[in-house]
């Protein structure tokens, strides 16, 4: 049984990270959900992300056979890393994936938390450039990329960017916004069908 890694944006985990968790456990997967990729109240940074993955892949965590779920903040890490470091897993589902470049929103209600405020103004540290994406492709194994018509942080053209540089299947989702607790994605269960098709 392929073990299944599930990686954050930078509002940590949400509710449909845990539910996902308990749904692949019910199948047999094993299932890692790492805190990612804020640390306490600190801004999202590569180095600290890059260091906990690289943790994950030097203790087997993650390796050929894994599956990674990754949401936001999490897709563009993943794949920089991927193309860094030449690490290569089964499977890659990648849920509200850009490549880092955000809509600006001057809304208070989504500046409230200081650890994702670097993200919702627009001043993320990082990003996925085209040649790292390339990269990353071919070592992502199985790609599939989840988006939404009316994400509030990231524009559709760019949802489909960065599942288009990465070679993803896409799957478009009307109303679903960022799958997160802004859009109120509890649950996912169109996920667990893409899992399914992985065998």
């Amino acid at each position: 049984m392929k073990n299944i890694v599930i990686l954050t944006g930078a509002s940590g985990i949400i509710e449909w990270h845990e539910w996902f968790k308990n749904e692949c456990e019910k199948l047999g997967y094993n299932v890692v959900l790492p805190v990612m990729p804020c640390k306490h109240d600190k801004n999202p940074n590569y180095p600290w992300v890059r260091e906990e993955l690289l943790k994950l892949m030097e203790d087997g965590t993650i390796n050929k056979d894994s599956i990674v779920v990754a949401h936001s903040l999490g897709t563009l890490s993943f794949a920089k890393f991927v193309a860094e470091t030449g690490l290569s897993v089964y499977a890659f589902i990648s849920v509200a994936g850009f490549c880092g470049k955000l809509r600006y929103s001057k809304n208070p209600k989504l500046l409230v938390k200081n650890r994702v405020k670097q993200v919702f103004t627009n001043k993320l540290e990082y990003h996925l450039s085209e040649e790292e994406a390339k990269k990353a492709a071919p070592l992502l194994g199985i790609k599939h990329a989840m988006y939404s018509d009316n994400d509030h942080l990231i524009s559709k053209k760019e949802l489909e960017r960065y599942a288009n540089l990465i070679g993803a299947e896409h799957h478009f989702f009307e109303g679903c916004g960022h799958f997160s607790r802004t859009s109120k994605t509890m649950v996912l269960p169109e996920i667990l069908e893409i899992l399914k098709k992985l065998g």
